[in-house]
């Protein structure tokens, strides 16, 4: 009888030392989740305080040389400024400083030094970069001829004197730089409106976005592998 009794006893005493072990792994397994999240993220907050840190530095560049007219960021990339020249030679082999350089800087099509074609500068504005090997400047405008890529980095942002601006990448293509050339100024709103609906059919892959005579359209370009002078062409809208 008493052997019965103190096998029962025991029995229990196991289930309850079983029970208690597994309690405290799943504190144990709960605790080491928190630590992961809180570890993910503090490393998410230290990137945006970089990035943030990188843009508040980079728009030192606007009270050094006259010639900034903006400061751009595509996925993947550093804060660039952007700059305006008298001509489309100058920034190609000059960074900011106007310092000579072969990565060179980001630049605005020269053409908006024309008063007669700067009023359009907030509808079609063009940016020249070089693709550099080693991942700085526009060499990231490339990687959109990806589709992976293209749908998932969708936003440039590009804020010029005058505003901020969040802008939707709604096509993406190469062109022979021999034979064609950026459209850069149009007679009247019609004009306007047929180059939107040409430039969006003749994207890698559509988009479903809406364009039209009030949008205003950002152009990225780059050299390309393609030929000696292919060139990727990004076109975005600004969003908001």
């Amino acid at each position: 009888m008493h052997y019965r009794l103190d096998r029962k006893y025991m029995i229990r005493l196991i289930r309850i030392l079983v029970a208690f072990i597994c309690f405290v792994m799943i504190l144990v397994i709960f605790d080491e989740s928190d630590s992961s999240m809180i570890g993910l993220e503090k490393n998410k907050e230290r990137a945006l305080v970089k990035k943030k840190v990188k843009k508040k530095q980079s728009f030192k560049v606007l009270e050094q040389n006259p010639d900034v007219i903006g400061m751009i960021h595509i996925p993947g990339s550093e804060v660039y400024p952007v700059l305006l020249g008298s001509d489309n030679y100058y920034y190609l082999t000059h960074n900011e400083k106007k310092e000579k350089t072969s990565a060179g800087s980001i630049s605005a099509d020269c053409a908006y030094q024309d008063t007669n074609i700067r009023q359009q500068f907030l509808r079609h504005t063009i940016i020249y970069g070089h693709n550099m090997k080693d991942g700085s400047m526009f060499h990231q405008l490339v990687s959109y001829k990806k589709k992976k890529y293209f749908k998932k980095h969708p936003y440039i942002e590009f804020d010029n004197l005058v505003m901020k601006g969040k802008w939707r990448v709604f096509s993406v293509y190469v062109i022979d730089g021999n034979e064609e050339s950026i459209m850069r100024k149009f007679d009247n709103d019609s004009e306007f409106a047929e180059y939107l609906t040409r430039i969006k059919n003749r994207s890698k892959y559509a988009v479903d976005i809406q364009l039209n005579q009030d949008s205003k359209i950002l152009t990225l370009c780059t050299s390309s592998e393609e030929s000696d002078n292919a060139k990727t062409i990004i076109h975005a809208v600004l969003v908001k």
